[in-house]
């Protein structure tokens, strides 16, 4: 489609979100609760009636799991219509929570879930935006296996990123090319495959 920029070179795509380190930040997410409105540090945290409208925690050096309950539809359900999850630039490891994808993927406006430059292995997560407008999910820089989930090809992205993932395999879905993704496509140094020529 019409606009539709498909980067197949490695480099860097944007300018680097970094979070203010001036604050301390607890160095595991599975000691964090998004449910603690105790939390004084407004530069990374924002909470609105216990849902989190921005989680900011790039480049903190938190390590560990993302524990699932990080973000949860529910806590979603409260809050305003937009959400913002970014992840950049630490020691995470272990699969990505399909729930925080979910409750992210709920955003009726706006729903970008950024977790690049991490350690992330396997599959995907299956849950990814369907309706909000501006929707950016990137992945890439991590150890993230298998093929693109099926639940995506009828998904709605502006921006999707997914390089540096080598040990992603299987088939790009031809809706990226129809409609599901509306700006940017990003899979450099993957192991996908797939015809890059929209119709």
């Amino acid at each position: 489609p019409a606009g539709l920029l498909v980067h197949s070179t490695p480099g860097v795509r944007r300018s680097e979100e970094v979070a203010r380190n001036d604050k301390e930040l607890k160095p595991s997410l599975s000691d964090h609760d998004p449910r603690d409105v105790t939390n004084t540090n407004e530069d990374v945290v924002h909470y609105s009636s216990f849902a989190v409208l921005q989680l900011l925690l790039a480049s903190n050096q938190l390590e560990g799991t993302v524990p699932p309950t990080l973000l949860t539809p529910e806590m979603v359900a409260y809050g305003p219509t937009g959400w913002i999850l970014n992840l950049q630039s630490n020691r995470l490891s272990g699969t990505f929570p399909n729930s925080v994808s979910l409750a992210v993927s709920t955003a009726a406006l706006q729903a970008i879930l950024i977790a690049n430059n991490n350690s992330f292995i396997g599959p995907l997560p299956s849950a990814c935006p369907n309706s909000a407008p501006n929707s950016e999910y990137d992945f890439s820089y991590n150890q993230f296996a298998g093929d693109i989930p099926t639940s995506w090809a009828s998904c709605k992205f502006r921006s999707l990123y997914l390089g540096m993932n080598p040990y992603l395999n299987g088939t790009i879905p031809s809706t990226f090319f129809n409609g599901s993704i509306t700006f940017m496509f990003s899979a450099p140094f993957t192991n996908l495959t797939g015809t890059l020529s929209p119709p």
